[in-house]
């Protein structure tokens, strides 16, 4: 089942243009950045709370 998903999401990919290939690309990379930078910020504030 996964490979069957996995499969139809790359072909849909696939058939995109190239700018929004570029979006969803860039999109998906700063998403994670995001994250982690959230992270970092929480894990700072408790830290200055505990003082």
């Amino acid at each position: 089942m996964c490979h069957i998903i996995t499969k139809l999401g790359q072909e849909e990919y696939d058939s995109l243009g190239n700018s929004e290939q570029h979006e969803i690309d860039l999109f998906i990379w700063s998403g994670c950045c995001m994250h982690k930078d959230l992270n970092h910020f929480k894990g700072g504030n408790v830290e200055m709370c505990a003082e």
